[in-house]
Formats: structure tokens, C-alpha cells, sequence
């Protein structure tokens, strides 16, 4: 596992407060406090939401469910448009949906 992709992660979120990581089966999950927002695995960062209220916009950029085995889908985890690392202030706004979840 790609350890400075998730040290990444954690850097461009400090401004919503101290981002921790915890190690799950082959991904690492992302939590701020005792929020669960966000899964690494494979290189790929997917997001908590909620179909009425954040799914479509990820949907819509035709970002993937995480599909951890091939009998588990977790709907309620999408991939972030990968452009969205790259744009702190949207990456910011996203996590932030997430956390509010």
C-alpha cells in the first residue's frame, strides 16, 4: 500500500482539522475525530455520500462505487473525481460534504 498517497491525503485536509488513518484489511480508512468519511484502497480515494444529497455529482463525473470484493458494494462510497486532488479548495468542499454525511 501506497503510504504517501494517504500522508497526501491527510496534508491537503488539515484546514478541516486532524485527519487520522487507520489500516482496514488491504485499504485505510479516513476519519476526522470519529467521523468516517473517506477509504483509500488501490491508489483510489472514495468519498462517503448520501444519494438525494451528493452522489449525483459524482455519478454524473461517472466515478465508480467501491467494490472491496466481489460480492461487497458499497453504494455510499464513491471515487472522487481524481481532477479534485489537485484543487484544494474543491477537495476542501468535498470532504467536507463527506464529514457531514
Amino acid at each position: 500500500m501506497d503510504d504517501s498517497f494517504v500522508e497526501y491525503i491527510r496534508e491537503e485536509l488539515l484546514e478541516l482539522g486532524e485527519v487520522r488513518s487507520k489500516k482496514m484489511f488491504s485499504s485505510v480508512g479516513l476519519y476526522l475525530g470519529n467521523i468516517f468519511f473517506g477509504i483509500v484502497h488501490n491508489g483510489t480515494l472514495y468519498i462517503k455520500t448520501t444519494s438525494s444529497k451528493t452522489a449525483e455529482k459524482y455519478i454524473t463525473a461517472g466515478m465508480k462505487a467501491f467494490v472491496p470484493s466481489d460480492t461487497q458494494v458499497l453504494k455510499n462510497y464513491l471515487e472522487i473525481p481524481p481532477e479534485m486532488l489537485e484543487n484544494r479548495d474543491e477537495f476542501l468542499r468535498y470532504a467536507e460534504e463527506a464529514c457531514e454525511v
